[in-house]
């Protein structure tokens, strides 16, 4: 029997395989924790540099946020500012509340290079409640 995930997160797809009957289990280690590796968020055409949206899982951890296009890397430095390769001319902004970013490469990224994220959020604290 396989497992399959349920959601999207980062790399993994809904539908990829937990564990396949096969093969084993998946590599994914961060499935289950507050890391998010490689979430896609666009594709280069070589005539674009500035890229913005909303990150899937929020509120964002501060200084956790690594932009990349494989070439040019764009991290934030914990107070919502986004540094490294950036045209100063650009918003350069994530807001942690909200997941919206909106940055701009020192230069285009290439066409169909994929452009990915990883960052760190905060899970929602556990609801339970023990009985006295």
């Amino acid at each position: 029997m396989d497992a399959i995930y349920g959601t999207q997160k980062g790399r993994i797809n809904r539908g990829d395989k937990v564990f396949d009957a096969l093969r084993g289990p998946s590599r994914d280690l961060h499935y289950t924790d507050e890391v998010v590796p490689q979430e896609a968020i666009g594709t280069g055409t070589g005539l674009v540099a500035r890229y913005f949206g909303n990150l899937a899982h929020i509120p964002v951890r501060p200084g956790t946020v690594k932009f990349t296009d494989g070439t040019q890397e764009v991290v934030d430095n914990g107070n919502g500012l986004l540094t490294g390769n950036v045209n100063a001319a650009g918003t350069n902004t994530v807001n942690y509340a909200t997941g919206a970013y909106d940055f701009t490469f020192a230069a285009n990224v290439a066409a169909a290079t994929a452009i990915t994220v990883d960052y760190e959020y905060k899970s929602a604290p556990s609801q339970l409640k023990l009985a006295a």
